[in-house]
């Protein structure tokens, strides 16, 4: 979610909602092939809300490791994102990464 915002159930439909395009971004960053993607939305769509809300942070914390290791997002905007993506897991229950 953002940084110093709490996360609603709104939120949290808006992000499962547009998981599959997540997905797709992680195609573009390499961190996966299309048809690995493909089967993921499909497992996905498949998932309790629990899983589906565990495979949204779980992939966030993936961008936001591969934008950092490819330059694209330096350390000092990832600790935020991160600091974020953890306190959604615990405010969840799901504890620390990752998830």
């Amino acid at each position: 979610m953002t940084p110093g915002k709490d996360s609603t159930p709104a939120d949290w439909d808006r992000l499962i909602e547009d998981y599959p395009g997540t997905i797709e971004e992680s195609v573009v960053l390499g961190i996966m092939t299309q048809a690995e993607a493909d089967a993921e939305v499909a497992r996905f769509r498949e998932d309790s809300r629990d899983l589906q809300q565990r495979a949204v942070l779980r992939e966030r914390w993936r961008q936001v490791d591969a934008l950092e290791v490819n330059g694209q997002m330096s350390a000092e905007d990832a600790a935020p994102v991160r600091r974020a993506l953890v306190e959604d897991g615990n405010n969840l229950g799901f504890g620390e990464p990752p998830w």
